[in-house]
């Protein structure tokens, strides 16, 4: 985990273009918006300062075809992969449960 400062700037700067690679979006400058409206939307749902420790993630997206939660119990499952993916950041809080915020990003292009 990182300041969400440093976060930000190396996101800026282009210093996680690599990671950013492999998110699955072949812009960079698309994965770049994508990341740092991610943190903007992070920091103003949570009121985290640029000093709160933070991890920007990702995930590939999946489906599943059928026998959804059926795993659970030894059973079997038809999932594919599709060309969608999720974004987020975290942060660790003492006695706190862990939340998210999602949104829809306009033109996302990723």
């Amino acid at each position: 985990m990182k300041k969400w400062n440093d976060v930000y700037q190396m996101v800026k700067n282009g210093d996680l273009d690599a990671s950013l690679l492999k998110t699955g979006c072949e812009d960079l400058k698309a994965a770049r918006e994508r990341a740092a409206q991610v943190m903007e939307g992070f920091k103003e749902s949570f009121g985290a300062t640029e000093d709160t420790m933070v991890a920007l993630c990702s995930a590939p997206g999946r489906t599943e075809i059928c026998g959804n939660h059926t795993d659970h119990q030894h059973g079997r499952v038809l999932a594919a992969a599709v060309n969608l993916g999720f974004s987020g950041m975290c942060r660790i809080k003492r006695n706190e449960c862990c939340a998210f915020s999602v949104r829809r990003l306009a033109n996302d292009k990723c």
